[in-house]
């Protein structure tokens, strides 16, 4: 909070705010009747890493919230705090929105630190229940489970492509450190937040370039040994953490750290870290020509509009977007040259990934797809 008095500007609640960039901006203000005195913008590009951490762990009862003062503007409108300033429409108001924890939306938010093609991927560690993989060993005449291992990594591009289980059950002996008293609404409810929680990351961690860079560590300790069991005694957590970590970590180093050849001083490439280039390489070229299949046809033929390239000229004359509140400039000459070149390098991109017909012997499976979202 300290940084964040020195370096944050102050909100004004004038006829201006001030942009992340500094730059002065007039706005609709919010009525500051609605919010305390001392307002300051979140510094965006500057966060400190601790502030964002402080804000994603605000788990219910264990952590206080944190509030974060937001602008609602679609309250409706409100009278404005100077009634002299006719000229300014109705002010929005503010509110409180307070952070929940981060695990509620991604609890395994490995996607956040990835490239198409990394020079070095992202690692991941899962902490799951109990492996479902056993071996059965024959002794006197009686099939017996073997010990279940610490950690878990796929070896081949071929494995870790199934869905991972979610045993309510295990669930409910994770939180509450004891045989579940479970009725059928009660796992109907409990499945259905966990199903709504964490469905992106185990599709996520089943995708071609993630499954083979994300260990999993399993705690194979008694029931009521982890999740949010806040009793977990100190020689579990060692146990834990030293045994099965230890374990994970290793099979990482072995599976993607290039090695050295005493014969040679030139570091080796592991086949892991080749095997997963690789994949990431066809994941990201399947994925990319599915996601352009269309575009130069939208583009140049949609019913009821201008082709792209006609309206990216027009917009030199006529403001190519409409709006009520702003002036919305024309493009220059140049701005319009660099559009139509984009243009044409993503239609030529498209056009040269639909006409390669060789059937390559690795399919990622699944099969990826690109989406648009908004950057967080």
């Amino acid at each position: 909070m300290d940084y964040l008095k020195e370096t944050a500007l102050k909100y004004d609640t004038a006829d201006f705010y001030y942009s992340p960039r500094g730059e002065k901006v007039r706005q609709n203000s919010p009525d500051p009747s609605t919010a305390p005195k001392d307002l300051r913008y979140l510094p965006v590009g500057e966060l400190p890493v601790l502030v964002a951490i402080r804000l994603s762990m605000n788990c219910p009862i264990l952590f206080k919230a944190m509030p974060l003062w937001a602008i609602d503007r679609e309250s409706g409108p409100v009278p404005t705090a100077n009634p002299s300033k006719c000229n300014l429409p109705a002010a929005p108001l503010f509110k409180t929105c307070w952070f929940t924890d981060g695990g509620v939306t991604s609890n395994f938010p490995i996607h956040f630190f990835d490239e198409a093609l990394p020079s070095w991927p992202t690692f991941g560690v899962f902490v799951a229940e109990k492996s479902r993989d056993a071996d059965y060993q024959t002794k006197n005449g009686e099939e017996t489970k073997s010990p279940q291992p610490p950690s878990y990594l796929p070896e081949f591009h071929t494995t870790g492509r199934s869905e991972k289980w979610f045993e309510i059950e295990e669930q409910w002996n994770s939180v509450q450190g004891k045989k579940p008293d479970i009725t059928p609404l009660k796992d109907y409810v409990f499945g259905m937040f966990s199903a709504a929680k964490d469905w992106s990351d185990n599709a996520n961690m089943r995708m071609p370039g993630v499954r083979e860079r994300v260990v999993t560590v399993y705690k194979n300790l008694p029931v009521s040994n982890g999740g949010l069991n806040l009793k977990l005694p100190k020689d579990k957590i060692i146990q834990l953490g030293h045994k099965s970590g230890k374990e994970a970590g290793r099979r990482l180093v072995d599976k993607f750290v290039l090695s050295t050849d005493r014969q040679n001083p030139l570091q080796i490439e592991t086949d892991g870290w080749r095997d997963h280039r690789w994949t990431r390489l066809n994941a990201y070229l399947l994925a990319l020509r599915t996601h352009l299949q269309g575009f130069s046809r939208s583009a140049n033929e949609a019913a009821g509009t201008t082709p792209i390239k006609h309206q990216i000229q027009q917009a030199i004359c006529i403001a190519p977007l409409k709006t009520k509140s702003f002036f919305e400039p024309t493009v220059t000459q140049e701005q319009a040259a660099a559009l139509q070149t984009a243009l044409g390098a993503v239609q030529a991109l498209e056009a040269s990934l639909a006409s390669i017909q060789v059937e390559q012997p690795y399919r990622p499976s699944p099969q990826p797809v690109l989406s648009l979202r908004p950057q967080l």
